[in-house]
């Protein structure tokens, strides 16, 4: 999606009804142009939704979240966060959004807790060591926030800051993710050596493991460069590790946290990452900026990590959302929404509907599309 204003409607939705090649009929609440218009750019940064609720929380660079119905599509709230980017971490069991707050440079700057329900604004903690990267664990309403040095850990309920886990380098954060089922944390690291090196762009990187019940590091290792692209598997203990600047992906155990396997992408430069741990199929999606803007997504397989086909697609696919049981992943672009066949990569069907993020919630069975306005379609049929 081009950096541009995304409006999105506050009040009146208008239902239309499209029929698409071997889908039945399909309904699109589309937030009217007619009505007030709620601005919530330049443009959106993050989209995450709250299954339990119905609501998709959208946020902006003029320091705003906006939550949304992702049924009808309507405006329920709008809260100002300050700050210009945000990263959004939902917490559904205690009603919880997590916020980090970065500048227009890409460094953090505080955590914001905000009460789902209400809107409030229940805690604002500055931070120093360039926050970046959330997860959630909910069994022990834990929340961890990635740190230069060290992962920091909140509880879920107040927001409020318990402690840092300290690692051995002190590297520039990327990403922290929780396999729930082993109980472990993984945090990557930008640009520098295991044996701690000064951050360089370009420069090795590295993931640490963390054992969750005692909040001890038990190894970090070496991993491609800039791994800015993830995706986790609970169901094999696999978490894949892309990295845009080698052209790479890491396959790690996350039982044990080493690196089973460094797979050669050979594919465009991808742009965004999804998972079907059910079809065991990995997405690569690559928008084609800088290369025409044809997008092509790859698909390998979760285990081996062998590519098994590829989909061309229309102009600048920016976003994928997975839904594991229809077996549907759906990606959209400037122009259009694909929904593939999350085996095969084949396109069953196109919404003509573009935009730059899309989210699924899997409750309601309905896809949530944020471009210059918001859509959502209801997927149940």
């Amino acid at each position: 999606m081009g950096r541009r204003t995304a409006l999105l409607a506050a009040i009146g939705v208008v239902l239309l009804a499209i029929v698409s090649q071997g889908l039945t009929r399909v309904q699109i609440a589309v937030a009217s142009q007619s009505a007030h218009q709620v601005a919530i750019g330049p443009y959106s940064g993050n989209l995450v939704v709250d299954a339990r609720t119905g609501r998709a929380f959208v946020a902006s660079q003029n320091g705003t979240i906006h939550s949304f119905s992702t049924q009808s599509g309507a405006l329920i709230q709008t809260v100002a966060v300050g700050a210009r980017f945000h990263a959004l971490a939902i917490v559904p069991r205690f009603r919880r959004l997590f916020v980090i707050n970065t500048t227009a440079e890409g460094i953090g700057t505080a955590v914001v807790v905000l009460d789902t329900q209400s809107g409030q604004l229940l805690r604002r903690i500055a931070m120093s060591r360039d926050p970046h990267g959330l997860a959630v664990d909910e069994r022990t309403a834990r929340v961890f926030v990635g740190t230069i040095g060290g992962v920091s850990v909140f509880d879920a309920r107040p927001g409020a800051f318990l402690q840092v886990i300290h690692t051995p380098i002190q590297g520039v954060p990327l990403g922290v993710y929780l396999d729930s089922r082993r109980e472990h944390l993984f945090f990557t690291q930008e640009g520098v050596t295991i044996n701690g090196l000064v951050p360089i762009q370009g420069g090795s990187s590295t993931v640490s493991m963390i054992d969750v019940p005692t909040n001890t590091v038990v190894r970090t290792v070496q991993v491609a460069a800039e791994p800015s692209l993830a995706a986790l598997d609970e169901r094999t203990g696999r978490l894949f590790l892309v990295s845009r600047t080698m052209m790479v992906g890491d396959m790690v155990d996350t039982q044990h946290g080493t690196v089973i396997r460094a797979i050669p992408l050979n594919a465009p430069q991808p742009d965004a990452i999804g998972l079907d741990t059910r079809a065991g199929r990995l997405f690569l999606v690559a928008s084609g900026n800088g290369a025409g803007g044809t997008g092509r997504v790859t698909l390998l397989d979760a285990g081996s990590g062998a590519s098994v086909g590829s989909t061309l697609l229309g102009q600048y696919p920016w976003s994928i959302a997975v839904d594991e049981r229809q077996a549907r992943a759906y990606v959209v672009s400037d122009k259009a929404t694909y929904v593939l066949d999350a085996r095969t990569g084949a396109i069953r069907h196109t919404f003509h509907v573009g935009g730059g993020i899309v989210a699924i919630d899997q409750r309601t069975e309905h896809l949530i599309i944020i471009g210059d306005r918001l859509v959502t379609i209801d997927v149940s049929r």
